[in-house]
């Protein structure tokens, strides 16, 4: 098989507002691979099926000077963050060709890995999405799950606020909160979110930027 085309999301440059696609992030099909004789030395070949994009992606567009909770892109490489992927070979006993992973991926189609430790393997035995383990099956909903079921501590019959609660994470302890019996105060920066967490069950929501609440 001839090599095919490897393309890759490149962080491209520091923005120093909102990213500009095609400036901060530029897509990049210069870079081939050759799937079935680039050498994998011990590791393994995957393709990337799906990847998240969130929020927190914007602080690592910063010098890599700037230390934070994260570490920064580094300019000239693919942005990464959680995804799925397909093993098409492997030089790894832990993995085998046809196992689905989760973990963190370059925003690249084709990549070779070295740490089968860092990824999670996905049975996916109801045949859903492969979007849905970035999303209600992935980072976020763990997030929310978490932090729902191990801190709230919350009770039937009792009243939660929710704020951000239009975004991936707080959309989904709406849902928990609701599920369990609680009333829900939501809020959001906008009026198309808001009626979005009216329509997944808040009892109260509304747009703090418009709404005062004191």
């Amino acid at each position: 098989m001839a090599p095919v085309t490897n393309a890759r999301q490149i962080f491209n440059e520091v923005p120093t507002g909102y990213p500009i696609p095609g400036q901060t992030m530029v897509y990049d099909t210069t870079r081939t691979i050759d799937l079935e004789n680039v050498p994998l030395n011990e590791g393994f070949l995957v393709k990337t099926l799906v990847v998240s994009i969130d929020p927190y992606m914007r602080g690592r567009m910063r010098d890599a000077s700037v230390k934070s909770y994260v570490a920064a892109f580094k300019v000239g490489e693919p942005l990464e963050n959680y995804g799925v992927c397909v093993v098409l070979r492997s030089d790894n006993p832990a993995l085998e060709a046809g196992d689905h992973l989760y973990g963190m991926l370059p925003f690249e189609e084709y990549s070779i890995q070295t740490k089968p430790e860092k990824f999670g393997k996905i049975k996916n035995e109801h045949n859903l999405p492969w979007r849905v383990f970035v999303g209600a099956a992935g980072m976020p909903g763990q997030t929310a799950y978490c932090a729902w079921k191990e801190y709230a501590q919350a009770k039937k019959g009792e009243v939660t606020f929710i704020t951000a609660g239009a975004g991936a994470v707080g959309s989904l302890v709406i849902q928990f909160a609701k599920r369990d019996g609680l009333k829900v105060i939501a809020s959001a920066g906008s009026d198309e979110k808001v009626a979005f967490m009216k329509e997944i069950g808040a009892d109260i929501v509304f747009n703090y930027k418009t709404t005062k609440t004191s």
